[in-house]
């Protein structure tokens, strides 16, 4: 699940100096135990109870309906639960994610030579262009370790910049589909011990290799809500 917090909730004590107060946050709710969802539970009561009329978007994301925090949260009457089908397959849903990340765009083609780099790099002017590459077995960790190594060499990530994923053939296609999210949609992507802030403003660029484009284009879900 992953929530946009307001200021106030602040992350765990083992990440600060990260950033005062984050205002996006996400982890694998499968992987809580029972008796951390229902902490998690008495603090979100905790915190609406003083917030009062005060609500803050909160969005629980589920793979299945079989958790502890979803059977606990569907009893209140604030929480309403929307099925995959009214979600994800829905054109209203992808209009909105073109609207709220013009920045994020899809570049692919069926055949290979046909210029997809080269039209990036044009499209980046004279900003500088962080490449990364995103194929076989990666997870979080490997995504902010290439991140941190660019950041390093000349990119400062403290001005606008480009970010082009050049997306290959991959053995894990749902994480990556989720790691896409968090750098598009959260802009931030974080593990226990550190995090990446990725500008607003930063331009994304999703190359999608030809070889492989139908492969990519049926595991990575997310890519056909952005701007292709």
């Amino acid at each position: 699940f992953f929530f946009q917090a307001e200021d106030g909730i602040r992350d765990a004590q083992e990440s600060r100096g990260l950033g005062d107060v984050y205002k996006r946050q996400i982890l694998n709710i499968d992987c809580l135990s029972a008796s951390i969802q229902d902490q998690f539970f008495e603090m979100l009561i905790k915190y609406k109870e003083i917030q009062g009329i005060h609500n803050f978007p909160l969005c629980i994301i589920l793979k299945k309906q079989s958790s502890r925090l979803y059977d606990k949260l569907k009893s209140k009457d604030y929480c309403h639960i929307l099925q995959e089908d009214h979600v994800l397959k829905s054109e209203e849903l992808t209009r909105k994610i073109r609207i709220l990340y013009p920045s994020v765009t899809v570049v692919t083609s069926t055949k290979s030579g046909l210029g997809k780099s080269y039209y990036i790099e044009k499209m980046a002017e004279k900003k500088p262009r962080m490449i990364l590459s995103c194929s076989g077995i990666c997870n979080t960790e490997d995504y902010i370790e290439m991140f941190r190594m660019q950041e390093s060499k000349s990119i400062d990530t403290g001005n606008s910049f480009i970010l082009h994923l050049n997306i290959g053939s991959m053995k894990a296609y749902d994480e990556f589909n989720e790691i896409l999210f968090q750098i598009c949609c959260l802009r931030a992507i974080r593990t226990r011990k550190d995090i990446i802030i990725i500008p607003p403003d930063t331009s994304i660029y999703l190359e999608v290799a030809s070889t492989w484009n139908d492969e990519i284009q049926n595991g990575l879900s997310i890519l056909k809500y952005f701007k292709q």
